[in-house]
Protein backbone atom coordinates (compact mmCIF):
# COMPACT_ATOMS: atom_id res chain seq x y z
CA UNK A 1 0.00 0.00 0.00
CA UNK A 2 1.44 3.38 -1.00
CA UNK A 3 1.16 6.39 1.23
CA UNK A 4 0.62 9.80 -0.34
CA UNK A 5 2.36 12.84 1.10
CA UNK A 6 2.90 16.44 0.18
CA UNK A 7 6.38 17.94 0.12
CA UNK A 8 6.42 21.68 0.74
CA UNK A 9 9.39 23.97 0.76
CA UNK A 10 9.46 27.64 -0.13
CA UNK A 11 6.70 29.36 -2.04
CA UNK A 12 4.13 27.35 -3.90
CA UNK A 13 0.98 25.54 -2.97
CA UNK A 14 2.01 22.47 -0.99
CA UNK A 15 0.05 20.02 -3.13
CA UNK A 16 2.03 21.07 -6.19
CA UNK A 17 4.53 18.35 -5.32
CA UNK A 18 2.49 15.27 -4.52
CA UNK A 19 4.67 12.22 -4.14
CA UNK A 20 4.15 8.56 -3.40
CA UNK A 21 6.38 6.10 -1.65
CA UNK A 22 6.23 2.48 -0.69
CA UNK A 23 7.91 3.08 2.64
CA UNK A 24 6.75 6.07 4.62
CA UNK A 25 8.61 5.33 7.83
CA UNK A 26 10.44 8.68 7.65
CA UNK A 27 7.32 10.73 7.02
CA UNK A 28 5.17 11.99 9.87
CA UNK A 29 1.55 12.95 9.38
CA UNK A 30 0.41 15.89 11.45
CA UNK A 31 -2.42 18.42 11.77
CA UNK A 32 -1.98 21.46 9.55
CA UNK A 33 -3.92 24.67 9.09
CA UNK A 34 -4.50 25.81 5.48
CA UNK A 35 -5.68 29.34 4.59
CA UNK A 36 -6.87 29.94 0.99
CA UNK A 37 -8.26 33.18 -0.52
CA UNK A 38 -9.51 34.42 -3.90
CA UNK A 39 -11.25 37.57 -5.17
CA UNK A 40 -12.64 38.78 -8.49
CA UNK A 41 -15.04 41.37 -9.79
CA UNK A 42 -15.97 44.14 -12.21
CA UNK A 43 -16.19 47.94 -12.22
CA UNK A 44 -17.94 50.71 -14.12
CA UNK A 45 -17.38 54.48 -13.92
CA UNK A 46 -20.29 56.63 -12.66
CA UNK A 47 -20.79 60.41 -12.89
CA UNK A 48 -22.32 62.53 -10.13
CA UNK A 49 -23.71 65.88 -11.28
CA UNK A 50 -24.10 69.10 -9.30
CA UNK A 51 -27.86 69.47 -8.76
CA UNK A 52 -27.49 73.21 -8.16
CA UNK A 53 -25.05 73.99 -10.98
CA UNK A 54 -25.75 75.63 -14.32
CA UNK A 55 -26.70 73.83 -17.48
CA UNK A 56 -30.20 72.71 -18.32
CA UNK A 57 -31.15 71.98 -14.75
CA UNK A 58 -34.11 74.04 -13.41
CA UNK A 59 -31.90 75.47 -10.65
CA UNK A 60 -29.40 76.70 -13.23
CA UNK A 61 -31.12 80.06 -13.79
CA UNK A 62 -32.89 81.65 -16.73
CA UNK A 63 -31.59 80.80 -20.14
CA UNK A 64 -29.22 78.09 -18.93
CA UNK A 65 -28.78 75.14 -21.28
CA UNK A 66 -26.78 71.92 -21.36
CA UNK A 67 -26.08 69.39 -18.66
CA UNK A 68 -25.24 70.39 -15.10
CA UNK A 69 -21.54 70.35 -14.15
CA UNK A 70 -19.94 67.13 -12.91
CA UNK A 71 -19.14 67.15 -9.19
CA UNK A 72 -17.08 63.95 -9.33
CA UNK A 73 -16.77 60.50 -10.88
CA UNK A 74 -16.19 57.19 -9.15
CA UNK A 75 -16.09 53.49 -9.96
CA UNK A 76 -18.82 51.19 -8.80
CA UNK A 77 -16.97 47.94 -8.05
CA UNK A 78 -18.71 44.63 -7.48
CA UNK A 79 -16.57 41.79 -6.10
CA UNK A 80 -16.88 38.22 -4.89
CA UNK A 81 -14.36 36.89 -2.38
CA UNK A 82 -13.73 33.49 -0.85
CA UNK A 83 -11.67 32.87 2.27
CA UNK A 84 -11.39 29.33 3.63
CA UNK A 85 -9.45 28.26 6.71
CA UNK A 86 -9.35 24.50 7.08
CA UNK A 87 -7.65 21.88 9.24
CA UNK A 88 -6.09 18.98 7.32
CA UNK A 89 -4.12 15.90 8.25
CA UNK A 90 -1.06 15.68 5.99
CA UNK A 91 2.66 15.15 5.81
CA UNK A 92 4.18 18.52 4.98
CA UNK A 93 7.63 19.97 5.21
CA UNK A 94 7.55 23.27 7.11
CA UNK A 95 5.43 26.34 6.57
CA UNK A 96 4.56 27.32 3.02
CA UNK A 97 3.12 30.47 1.52
CA UNK A 98 1.91 31.36 -1.96
CA UNK A 99 1.21 34.92 -3.09
CA UNK A 100 -2.35 35.85 -4.00
CA UNK A 101 -1.88 37.10 -7.58
CA UNK A 102 -4.54 39.40 -8.97
CA UNK A 103 -4.64 40.60 -12.59
CA UNK A 104 -6.98 43.12 -14.13
CA UNK A 105 -8.30 44.19 -17.51
CA UNK A 106 -9.28 47.78 -18.23
CA UNK A 107 -10.44 49.76 -21.25
CA UNK A 108 -7.86 52.43 -20.31
CA UNK A 109 -4.84 52.60 -22.62
CA UNK A 110 -2.68 53.85 -19.71
CA UNK A 111 -3.45 50.91 -17.41
CA UNK A 112 -5.65 52.95 -15.07
CA UNK A 113 -9.25 52.22 -14.13
CA UNK A 114 -10.71 53.69 -17.31
CA UNK A 115 -14.47 53.56 -17.77
CA UNK A 116 -14.86 49.85 -17.06
CA UNK A 117 -12.90 46.70 -16.35
CA UNK A 118 -12.59 43.57 -14.29
CA UNK A 119 -10.11 41.81 -12.00
CA UNK A 120 -9.57 38.18 -11.15
CA UNK A 121 -7.38 35.82 -9.15
CA UNK A 122 -4.71 34.17 -11.29
CA UNK A 123 -3.22 32.33 -8.31
CA UNK A 124 -4.97 31.75 -4.99
CA UNK A 125 -3.30 33.09 -1.86
CA UNK A 126 -2.36 30.16 0.37
CA UNK A 127 -0.57 29.67 3.66
CA UNK A 128 -0.01 26.30 5.31
CA UNK A 129 1.39 25.76 8.78
CA UNK A 130 1.16 23.38 11.71
CA UNK A 131 -2.11 23.94 13.51
CA UNK A 132 -2.05 25.68 16.89
CA UNK A 133 -4.76 25.93 19.56
CA UNK A 134 -5.65 29.44 18.36
CA UNK A 135 -6.39 28.31 14.76
CA UNK A 136 -10.02 27.64 13.92
CA UNK A 137 -11.76 26.53 10.74
CA UNK A 138 -13.84 29.17 8.98
CA UNK A 139 -15.42 29.89 5.61
CA UNK A 140 -16.35 33.32 4.30
CA UNK A 141 -17.99 33.81 0.89
CA UNK A 142 -19.12 37.40 0.30
CA UNK A 143 -20.25 39.67 -2.51
CA UNK A 144 -20.11 43.43 -2.12
CA UNK A 145 -20.42 46.73 -3.95
CA UNK A 146 -17.90 49.47 -3.13
CA UNK A 147 -16.96 52.86 -4.54
CA UNK A 148 -13.37 53.29 -5.73
CA UNK A 149 -11.09 55.69 -7.62
CA UNK A 150 -13.04 58.88 -6.89
CA UNK A 151 -12.00 61.88 -9.03
CA UNK A 152 -13.14 65.48 -8.43
CA UNK A 153 -14.80 67.09 -11.44
CA UNK A 154 -15.24 65.29 -14.75
CA UNK A 155 -13.20 62.17 -15.51
CA UNK A 156 -9.60 63.03 -16.43
CA UNK A 157 -7.81 60.12 -18.13
CA UNK A 158 -4.42 61.81 -17.59
CA UNK A 159 -4.82 61.33 -13.82
CA UNK A 160 -5.95 57.72 -14.21
CA UNK A 161 -2.80 55.67 -14.88
CA UNK A 162 -1.24 52.36 -13.92
CA UNK A 163 0.96 54.29 -11.46
CA UNK A 164 -2.09 55.20 -9.36
CA UNK A 165 -4.10 52.01 -9.88
CA UNK A 166 -2.43 49.65 -7.39
CA UNK A 167 -2.64 52.01 -4.42
CA UNK A 168 -6.27 52.91 -5.12
CA UNK A 169 -7.20 49.29 -5.73
CA UNK A 170 -5.59 48.22 -2.47
CA UNK A 171 -7.18 50.95 -0.35
CA UNK A 172 -10.60 51.02 -2.02
CA UNK A 173 -11.18 47.33 -2.84
CA UNK A 174 -8.80 45.05 -0.92
CA UNK A 175 -9.36 46.84 2.40
CA UNK A 176 -13.13 46.52 1.83
CA UNK A 177 -12.60 42.81 1.24
CA UNK A 178 -11.04 42.64 4.71
CA UNK A 179 -14.14 44.32 6.16
CA UNK A 180 -16.34 41.66 4.51
CA UNK A 181 -14.11 38.70 5.47
CA UNK A 182 -11.78 39.71 8.34
CA UNK A 183 -9.47 36.72 7.72
CA UNK A 184 -8.61 37.97 4.22
CA UNK A 185 -4.81 38.28 4.42
CA UNK A 186 -3.57 41.50 2.75
CA UNK A 187 0.07 40.47 3.08
CA UNK A 188 -0.51 37.71 0.51
CA UNK A 189 -1.86 40.10 -2.18
CA UNK A 190 0.23 40.73 -5.30
CA UNK A 191 -1.50 43.00 -7.86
Amino acid sequence: MARYSVSGGGAGFPTSRLSTSGDSSEEKFDTYFVHTQTIGGTWERKWVYDPHGGGGHPHGGAGASGPPPVQYTYLLVNFDENVVDKTVIASLSGTTQQAHKIDYYTDSSSGGWGLSGYFYTTQAGVTTKKKTVTDSDDECFKSAFVEAGKQAGDYNAALDTSASFNGQFFSDVIMKAVEQCPRFNTSLVDI
